[in-house]
């Protein structure tokens, strides 16, 4: 948490000045307040901005989301906002905190697991996964292009209802 808390006031003018966009997702409740306001004020900042869209995950869980997301629309079904049959797939997603995301592409996985540990389970739907056993510190340019090569060289197979035709590379890592 010290290197979080370095990093939002050292750099969330930087963010500001390069048109990031901040998003964490994630519980917040069990933060320490200081670092809780130190990320909304980041989030405030940033807000406007729309080129890149960072996404840090603290306290965050897939399985979480998704039942989040399910007692949401199930609350909204309870209280005659919506009928059971409303419920499909983009509704789900669209409860979730990852709702601004596009589905990944690319999962880099550094420090050498070869699992997905909770982390972004509905997005990660399609996504090809890439492994390195550095740690994400050391992880260089050389190391991202070998993954992207990589990813080029694949043959993507998308299950049925998959409709996107947006072709441009979305990419996650995780450590």
């Amino acid at each position: 948490m010290r290197l979080l808390r370095l990093y939002l006031r050292a750099e969330t003018a930087e963010l500001a000045k390069n048109n990031i966009c901040l998003k964490v997702i994630g519980e917040r409740e069990q933060l320490d307040a200081d670092i809780v306001r130190l990320i909304e004020n980041a989030e405030e900042i940033s807000k406007d901005n729309d080129g890149i869209v960072l996404m840090i995950a603290i306290n965050y869980g897939g399985r979480q989301d998704i039942a989040s997301a399910a007692l949401a629309i199930a609350k909204e079904i309870e209280a005659g906002m919506l009928a059971a049959d409303d419920v499909y797939d983009d509704l789900l997603k669209s409860r979730m905190s990852t709702k601004i995301l596009p589905p990944v592409d690319l999962l880099i996985r550094t420090g050498g697991e070869k699992r997905l540990s909770n982390f972004l389970l509905w997005d990660l739907s399609y996504a090809e996964l890439f492994f390195s056993d550095k740690l994400w510190p050391d992880f260089t340019r050389s190391d991202l292009f070998e993954a992207i090569t990589s990813f080029q060289g694949r043959q993507r197979r998308f299950g049925g209802g998959h409709y996107d035709t947006d072709q441009s590379l979305r990419v996650v890592v995780s450590d």
